[in-house]
């Protein structure tokens, strides 16, 4: 019992526990809820269609070497999503761990300030795609091989008689490099950590020394630099920068700005948007408790390492502070070498947040290096405290939104299910900006095959989903039967459907009289006449995977999609039944649009005076939805026996 109390007594074993508490009370208090986000879907979707070989074929044309992890981690954990979010929060904490040996190993004598870099590195705010971790999950062990391979470099200098074995353990471990490009600048750290333990020996000859032991890594990153610059072409990113610097040399005034806009983005804006309260509820209840918690736990913890550390020791801290500051300012310039190479951009929004991760460890270097300078010594602990806690709070919201998309997609995907319980082969889908931030058309895509076609292991997609906000261009003509191709699948446009729904409103499949439907983005109206209905198939319903969650309770949009289907199959009775069916259950519309199916149930069930009463009630909603709603009673008035009525409605509503 003893020895497992100085166990837990280590002052690194302790940091390692408030690194996973941080990384917990950050990450994982939603996460039995969190679902597929970003490109997530379409990993996942590959693992189901080919098992864990058809990463070779999905990511061979941009990183042929990344398939490892993935042939990895998917045979353990299949289809199960909490797993993966599970495997991405171990290596979020081991990153700051990793990160904190490295430091701690070249430099014993400042732990105190890597272990603020440590606990800014388990929550860095500019980093906001947490929640997917099949596609980050890459990344995040690409850093932490990277860090091994830098320990097993420090070891190999600090017990020479083990150089050859830990020499070749760093050289294999930093091979994760071929596997992803980010954290490729972060190579150039190896010189420095070499040069700061050889200096430390007082041996004569240490620039020869650091030349010797840097020589194998060198060689490893100059090959790598070859094959990425010269032999292999990815299909989405090159290195352009040199060329584009070689055709125009005033090029080099335009990287500097970007270099410094980067590095401010990274390096100091990235903790100013931390101060986001949530507006109430129980998501500020949880975030209150997050902070309080975090605040009192770290102040503690803060303030008890700082009480292991003489005074001579801390005072040193700020003086060491300016030259974490500049290691911080380094790690940043060398890492974000890739992206600049590349010509990405850097921003703290979704989706290119994700640039930010070559500069984490630098901004949270520089960041304990700024509060070492400029903080009194007496003052971090509470000023420390108080930065994370907030951070975390950040965090927690972040994972919240993540949380609420997946319900919106859920429900986004049932109600396409209700109103399409089957689709012909071929269907292309068109939509206009589907309610989900966080989800691709062609992570969507992913999930539509999934539902509708989840047997099939052919190469080939057999549905296709185009947000027009994007897409345009990739829809050849609004002419009936032009082909349509875009990776693996292949259809035209006569087999199109037209869906549209907007956050807060149901799922719609759309026909041509709904280019008066208000507010409807113009790059549906071209699309409109295009809408097939015949790709619908009645009958048994497709089954979406389990990870959708049980099909949710059946409230108004459930009502308006069977009744669009009872619609396309002519069953008007139905259509009414249905509204009859929602009048008595209490449910109220959405949308005024959403009141056009049942207002046709009635007047084709001879009940003119009830549609013309629901005619009404929609134009009381919003008076936007009157051009609709007249377009709707032109297309009856032929087909309606009782037209003196009709006639009288129009003629009081000015329809044109």
């Amino acid at each position: 019992m003893k020895a497992v109390l100085r166990f837990f007594q280590k002052p690194e074993i302790q940091l390692y526990g408030v690194l996973l508490a941080l990384v917990l009370l950050s990450y994982s208090v939603v996460l039995p809820q969190l679902g597929l986000y970003g490109d997530d879907p379409a990993f996942l979707y590959t693992y189901h269609r080919y098992g864990p070989e058809g990463f070779h074929d999905y990511l061979g044309g941009f990183r042929p070497f990344a398939p490892w992890i993935y042939r990895l981690i998917t045979p353990l954990f299949q289809e199960t999503i909490w797993a993966y979010h599970a495997f991405l929060l171990v290596l979020r904490w081991l990153m700051p761990v990793l990160f904190y040996q490295v430091l701690a190993l070249t430099w014993p004598e400042r732990k105190r300030i890597f272990t603020w870099a440590a606990c800014l590195l388990a929550v860095y705010p500019g980093f906001m795609q947490q929640a997917m971790p099949l596609e980050f999950c890459l990344h995040f062990a690409t850093f932490c091989l990277l860090m091994v391979s830098l320990i097993f470099m420090i070891r190999s200098i600090q017990q020479p008689r083990a150089f050859i074995s830990y020499t070749i353990a760093s050289l294999v471990t930093g091979l994760s490099m071929f596997g992803i490009e980010y954290f490729t600048g972060l190579e150039l750290l190896r010189p420095v950590i070499l040069g700061a333990l050889i200096w430390r020996q007082n041996s004569s000859r240490r620039w020869q020394k650091l030349a010797l032991h840097w020589l194998p890594y060198l060689l490893l990153y100059g090959g790598y630099l070859i094959w990425r610059g010269l032999v292999f072409q990815s299909v989405y990113y090159q290195p352009t920068l040199l060329n584009d610097l070689r055709s125009n040399p005033w090029e080099v005034l335009v990287l500097i700005w970007k270099v410094t806009r980067d590095i401010f983005t990274t390096g100091l804006h990235a903790w100013g948007i931390i101060f986001q309260i949530p507006r109430g509820g129980v998501t500020l209840l949880i975030y209150l408790a997050l902070l309080a918690i975090c605040i009192v736990f770290l102040g503690l913890f803060f303030f008890a390492d700082s009480r292991r550390y003489p005074a001579e020791s801390i005072t040193a801290d700020e003086g060491w502070g300016r030259k974490g500051l500049l290691l911080g300012l380094f790690a940043m310039l060398a890492g974000g070498i890739p992206v600049w190479a590349a010509g990405l951009q850097v921003t703290l929004s979704y989706s290119w947040d994700r640039t930010t991760l070559p500069f984490m460890a630098g901004a949270c270097l520089g960041m304990a290096g700024l509060v070492a300078v400029f903080v009194k010594p007496r003052h971090i602990p509470a000023v420390l405290a108080v930065l994370i806690a907030f951070i975390v709070g950040f965090q927690f919201q972040q994972m919240n939104t993540y949380r609420r998309e997946w319900d919106i997609t859920r429900d986004y995907f049932w109600q396409l299910v209700w109103r399409a319980p089957q689709l012909e082969q071929d269907t292309l889908i068109i939509t206009h900006q589907p309610p989900t931030q966080y989800l691709t058309d062609n992570s969507l895509t992913g999930l539509l095959n999934w539902i509708y076609d989840p047997e099939n292991h052919a190469p080939n997609a057999r549905y296709k989903l185009f947000d027009m906000a994007y897409r345009v261009n990739h829809l050849p003509s609004y002419e009936p039967n032009t082909p349509v191709t875009h990776l693996t699948f292949s259809g035209n446009t006569s087999q199109t459907v037209v869906i549209y729904a907007t956050p807060g409103t149901c799922l719609r499949v759309l026909a041509p009289e709904d280019a008066l439907l208000p507010h409807l983005p113009e790059t549906l109206l071209g699309a409109l006449p295009l809408s097939n209905t015949a790709q619908i198939l009645p009958g048994e319903s497709a089954q979406p995977p389990a990870f959708l969650g049980p099909e949710p309770v059946h409230g108004w949009c459930y009502a308006v999609s069977k009744a669009g289907l009872a619609a396309q199959q002519g069953d008007w009775a139905e259509v009414t039944r249905i509204y009859k069916q929602t009048r008595a259950d209490g449910l109220s519309p959405l949308s005024p649009a959403e009141l056009t199916v049942f207002i046709k149930g009635y007047a084709q069930t001879g009940d003119v005076d009830s549609a013309l009463a629901l005619s009404d009630q929609a134009i009381q909603i919003d008076t936007a939805i009157r051009p609709l709603v007249c377009q709707v009673w032109r297309n009856l008035r032929d087909e309606i026996t009782t037209q003196t009525a009709i006639d009288e409605w129009m003629n009081g509503q000015k329809c044109p």
